[in-house]
Formats: structure tokens, C-alpha cells, sequence
């Protein structure tokens, strides 16, 4: 596809953007509300979309959309969620492309149902093919949210780009979609164009430094970051991404030096929980577990203050998980322990309150893996896939661990191979069942894969890694 490049003063309203889908309302005013709310958004200027919304819904209070648009601007999760239910609440009001809408974002963003988004979206594209807005989206839940079909959303994303190439949003999904299959040149052409588009935006910048990270380019990347921070001083995102060039670096203690200044910014509970997050994965890195669970049990003190959910979720999960990796299952049943009755104290969802409550079955699985009792770890495993109703990848992984244990390396690799082999702790386990069947050369190759991904703050990958390159 030939981009062609426009300035920021080129922009049109966003009803270029919304070509056929429909935008229900009692007032020809909230409408343009709506619509410059909705280009706002577009170009990333929320605090200005939350204000336009709300004045469309201050002239129509049933207005459906527009509670939905208000929902996913708002940086704090429990009042997106309160949003998104007056959304749905509301969207009797509106046509059935409407409801699609609504429903798909309300299935992740609202009830933590990822397959109901799928099929929303689907039937949205199915009434809006030629609709830049709707093949975004349908390339969005492709690419992110466990799917990672990287060709599929690659696909939508330059078909939205296609019939509208002043769209903003699908720029940077489809540079991320790239570089989640390699293809680093056509993710630095689509970023550089971004940067052309929105001059005055850090967004793009920071995006470029990360990329440029990705691909060991380390001092280049943290000149990017500097450029991002000089375009916005109060910028979080480049603080984290400086960190994490550090910390692959082997400057640890440097990064972790940084990373506490972002807490000087106004933070969203997003960008809050992300400096928990930093800290944890340099930790990790350095091969400093206990250090990594201390931290997220600090800032989750500092959550809990805030009456931040999903930050003291993250903190009790992850430092659950960090105790098992690390062979610790009795204080990690005693964490998941205080993880489970967070959940049930605090969730409004059932769902995740089941969720974790069946993790209760994985964990004995994994503690039973520990002790070397792999019968009764393949039990307790089987009893969590049943809960769970399908075979995650994580059972998956421990399935392979239990296998490997007891010597059944081909099984384990064939189980290894049926999860996201993208994901590189599933690589280093693979590595690890090539070093156990004499493949060094394979195993090598793999080991050099995970050690060179250079993705920042990911628990999964800040496990592995160090490791990874122990090996070499």
C-alpha cells in the first residue's frame, strides 16, 4: 500500500472517519458534539473527548454512543465500567450497528467476555465493509486481547487506512502488528508517517523509540525517548521506555533509579500501575525475585489508597506467579491465598471472581509439580482445564513442565508447540526440551530468540530472559 503524507492542519471532521455507520441521536447538536468528541479521541486528545461527550449526552440523555465514547476515554477503570453500563444501558435507543458497538466494547472493557467482542465486531464489519472505523476495530481484536493474529489485523488495519488515510487510530496497531511479526521496515515506514501526521504529538515519537528498542538499537531508542519527553515533559511512557533500554543494557540499578521519578506526573491508574510494572520486570532481570515481589506489594499499598482495582490485581497476581517460577509454592499458595480473597472481596465481576477461585487448582497443580508428585500435579492440572472449560496456555506450559519431569520430552514438546509460540517463555521451554533431546543447534537458536525480543515490562518475558542468555 503507497501512503500518501498529510500535515495535521489536513484533518477533516470525523464524519469522513464514521462513513456509514450510523450515530443515533435526538439532537443535530450533540451529534457534532459527538463527532468532534470523536476526532478528539482519534487524535489522542482525551481530557478534550471526555468534554465534548459529556455535552453531547448534557443535550440528549440517551444518547448510547456517546456514553460508550465517554467510557473509553476515561482513564480510571471503575468509571469507564459505569460509563459502558449507561452505554448499554442506552442502546435501545440506537440502530443494530450501534448495539454491535456497544456490545463488543462492553464484552472486554466492561464484562471481560473477549469472545462476545470478537463476534460484535464481526457482525459490525459484516454491516459496515466499506467503513474504516469498523475494519479498525475488527483488525484491533484480532491483534490484541490474547488473539495476536497478526496477518488478519494487518489486513483491516490497511484497509481502514485505505478508505481513510487521515484515520489516526490504525497507524500505530498496524506499526505494532509489524513488528509483532518482524516486519521492522514497514513498521518504522508506518511510524515515520505517523510522526509526519501529528508533529506535536510524543505518542509516535515514543512508539519509534520502542521500536528502535526492539531492535537493540539501545542508544537510538533512548534519544527518541528524550525527543518524546522534550515534546511533552510530564510524558510517563518515556521514562519506562528509557528504563527498559537500561535494564537491557545490564544497567539495572539505573533504570530502577528512573523509573520512581515518573510518580512525580499526574498518573492515571494505567500509567500508575505501568511504574509498578517497570519495577517488577527490572527486578526480574536482574535476577532479584523477592526484590520484585516487595515492589509490587509496595505500590500495591499505595493502590490500595487509591482505591485502584486493577493495580492491586496485577500486584497479587504477579508476585503469586513469581513465587512458583522460582520454585517458592509454599509461600506462593499463601499469596494466592491473599489473591483469591482480594478478588472476592473486591471483584464486581463473578466472572473473575470464578476465574481466580479456579486458579486455586492450577496452583496446587504447580505446587505438586514442585514437591515431585506429578501424577497428582497432572490431576489437579486436568481439574483446572475442566473449570476453565477450555486449555489455556498456561496449563499448557505446566502440563510440559510435568512431562519434562518425567522424561516424556516428545510430549512435551508437542504440547509446548500447541500454545503461543510467540510468547517467549514458551520459547525457552521449547529450547529447554531441544537441550533435553540433544537438538543443541534448535535449542541455541531458540535461546537466542528469547534473549534478543527486547519487549519491556512483561512478566513472561523478565522471567525467561536472564536465563536465556545463561545458556548461550
Amino acid at each position: 500500500m503507497i501512503l500518501i503524507f498529510f500535515s495535521c492542519n489536513s484533518f477533516q471532521s470525523a464524519v469522513a472517519q464514521l462513513v456509514s455507520i450510523p450515530v443515533t441521536s435526538s439532537s443535530v447538536k450533540a451529534k457534532s458534539f459527538f463527532y468532534q468528541a470523536f476526532e478528539a479521541e482519534d487524535m489522542g486528545e482525551l481530557e478534550k473527548a471526555s468534554g465534548l461527550y459529556q455535552k453531547a449526552i448534557s443535550l440528549d440523555s440517551n444518547f448510547a454512543l456517546a456514553y460508550m465514547g465517554l467510557a473509553m476515554v476515561q482513564p480510571e477503570l471503575a468509571t469507564r465500567r459505569k460509563y459502558m453500563a449507561k452505554s448499554v444501558e442506552k442502546m435501545s435507543f440506537g440502530s443494530a450497528s450501534e448495539k454491535y458497538w456497544i456490545l463488543a466494547r462492553n464484552a472486554f472493557y466492561g464484562v471481560g467476555r473477549d469472545i462476545d467482542e470478537y463476534v460484535n465486531f464481526e457482525k459490525l464489519l459484516a454491516l459496515h465493509p466499506n467503513d474504516p472505523v469498523s475494519h479498525y476495530y475488527f483488525g484491533f481484536v484480532h491483534h490484541n486481547h490474547g488473539r495476536k493474529d497478526y496477518a488478519k489485523a494487518i489486513e483491516h488495519y490497511e484497509n481502514a487506512i485505505k478508505l481513510n488515510p487521515k484515520y489516526i487510530s490504525p497507524y500505530i496497531e498496524l506499526a505494532y502488528a509489524y513488528m509483532g511479526v518482524k516486519d521492522y521496515k514497514n513498521a518504522e515506514r508506518i511510524l515515520r508517517t505517523l510522526i509526519q501526521l501529528q508533529p506535536n504529538k510524543s505518542g509516535p515519537v515514543d512508539s519509534y523509540a520502542e521500536l528502535l528498542l526492539r531492535t537493540g538499537r539501545y542508544k537510538e531508542s533512548m534519544e527518541w525517548y528524550d525527543k518524546a519527553l522534550k515534546i511533552n515533559p510530564t510524558y510517563p511512557w518515556a521514562i519506562f521506555g528509557i528504563a527498559a533500554n537500561l535494564n537491557f543494557l545490564g544497567r539495572h540499578q539505573e533504570a530502577r533509579n528512573l523509573i520512581p521519578k515518573a510518580l512525580q506526573f499526574k498518573l492515571n491508574e494505567r500509567e500508575s500501575w505501568h511504574v509498578m510494572q517497570a519495577m517488577e520486570c527490572s527486578y526480574l532481570d536482574d535476577g532479584k525475585p523477592d526484590s520484585a515481589v516487595a515492589a509490587l506489594m509496595q505500590y500495591a499499598k499505595l493502590a490500595k489508597e487509591k482505591n485502584y482495582f486493577t493495580q492491586q490485581y496485577i500486584a497479587y497476581r504477579n508476585s503469586t506467579r513469581i513465587y512458583f517460577e522460582y520454585d517458592d509454592h509454599i509461600r506462593g499458595l499463601k499469596q494466592y491465598k491473599l489473591f483469591n480473597e482480594f478478588v472476592q472481596n473486591n471483584s464486581q465481576s463473578n466472572d473473575v471472581k470464578k476465574q481466580v477461585a479456579d486458579l486455586s487448582y492450577y496452583y496446587q497443580a504447580f505446587g505438586k509439580l514442585i514437591e515431585g508428585k506429578y501424577t497428582e500435579a497432572m490431576l489437579n492440572l486436568e481439574e483446572y482445564t475442566k473449570r476453565k472449560g477450555r486449555v489455556d496456555d498456561f496449563a499448557k506450559i505446566l502440563k510440559a513442565k510435568i512431562l519434562i519431569k518425567e522424561n516424556k520430552y516428545d510430549d512435551a514438546k508437542a504440547t509446548l508447540s500447541e500454545a503461543d509460540i510467540d510468547n517467549p517463555y514458551v520459547l525457552f521451554w521449547l529450547a529447554e526440551v531441544n537441550t533435553a533431546l540433544g537438538n543443541k543447534i534448535d535449542a541455541l537458536n531458540l535461546y537466542k530468540e528469547v534473549s534478543t525480543k527486547n519487549i519491556m515490562q512483561d512478566m513472561e518475558y523478565h522471567l525467561v530472559r536472564r536465563k536465556a542468555l545463561a545458556k548461550q
